[in-house]
């Protein structure tokens, strides 16, 4: 009987430190997966033209002719317009005025004579 409590205390050992090994490669493969996520680019969001009018604080017969005027890109399926939040910050950076003390010299030299 000794012998057998032996070579089963001897099994659970080594079920025990498998068991510990075990959960120290799936915490591994957790990490580098987690890892691996992070890499994956996030689709960009796609509005509805309400919605882009909203984003923007604008109203949509605003928005509406910044698309017919070409500045803001758009998406078209059919009928359905669609705006991707990339394109609305873009447009937003675009229409941004900087302060004028912040202002490069290039940008002086291209306000009228009369303003300096």
């Amino acid at each position: 009987m000794g012998e057998v409590t032996h070579t089963a205390i001897a099994k659970q050992m080594i079920i025990q430190q498998a068991l510990t090994i075990l959960a120290d490669n799936v915490n591994d493969l957790e990490n580098k997966l987690s890892d691996e996520r992070s890499k994956i680019p996030i689709l960009p969001e796609i509005m509805k033209e309400q919605e882009a009018a909203d984003y923007l604080k604008c109203s949509k017969p605003h928005l509406q002719n910044e698309r017919n005027r070409g500045k803001i890109t758009y998406l078209k399926c059919g009928r359905l317009i669609r705006y991707r939040i990339d394109d609305l910050d873009k447009y937003l950076e675009k229409i941004r005025v900087p302060a004028w003390n912040n202002r490069s010299a290039i940008e002086e030299k291209k306000q009228p004579a009369h303003w300096r």
